[in-house]
């Protein structure tokens, strides 16, 4: 709901799309590093449909994009038939086009009301905004609290090394796996303009079962 006018009334040159995969990344960070001004519009379990709206909305409303990240996770690999266009999570799609008489069919939603009295709240400094301007949210503890025997215990479910390399890896995909999603996402990067440095980035999962 905040991305569109963050887009809009930004000063932003680069972006970075994806799901949760990639809302970590920190647009401070990437502006020294990669020399732009970026926002991270990636979305917790945003579907791949939802992320192109998010991509082609931000090449329509930003002059000369600089640099295009997006993160390839499973919400892009539907194996045989696309996935569903929205998840369960609110998505608005009447904020990413340009007719701005249908916004007024939602001012009186709920949540509307309920983001309104938030931003009123962090405004006037009664309450904490949990997203920086550029968009980034850390949803997870910091990083000096990290505990590697902890966090091994929780991706290994506890096995010993021997067990661990035992685990099968995942072998020959079936023919008819045909990944179609992956079509919109190519459809995607040929609407950004040429001079455009798109950056894919293939968000590495780890499963034991």
């Amino acid at each position: 709901y905040a991305f569109p006018g963050m887009i809009r009334h930004g000063h932003f040159d680069s972006a970075i799309f994806g799901t949760s995969t990639m809302m970590l990344l920190d647009p401070k960070l990437l502006d020294l590093k990669l020399d732009g001004r970026f926002g991270n519009f990636a979305m917790a379990s945003a579907t791949a449909w939802e992320q192109t709206e998010i991509i082609k909305f931000f090449s329509s409303h930003v002059r000369s994009p600089r640099t295009i990240l997006i993160g390839i996770d499973v919400a892009w690999c539907s194996p045989t038939a696309p996935a569903a266009k929205l998840s369960s999570r609110p998505f608005p799609p009447w904020a990413y086009d340009d007719n701005p008489w249908n916004d007024y069919l939602h001012l009186i939603h709920i949540r509307s009301l309920i983001y309104s009295v938030r931003q009123l709240l962090t405004m006037v400094g009664r309450l904490r905004s949990e997203y920086r301007d550029d968009g980034y949210f850390q949803f997870v503890p910091d990083d000096n609290l990290y505990d590697p025997v902890r966090a091994r215990a929780q991706i290994y479910l506890g096995l010993d090394d021997k067990a661990v390399a035992t685990f099968p890896d995942a072998g020959n995909r079936p023919p008819d796996w045909t990944f179609p999603d992956l079509a919109m996402l190519s459809d995607t990067i040929d609407y950004l303009p040429a001079e455009t440095r798109k950056v894919i980035i293939f968000v590495p999962y780890h499963g034991t079962n």
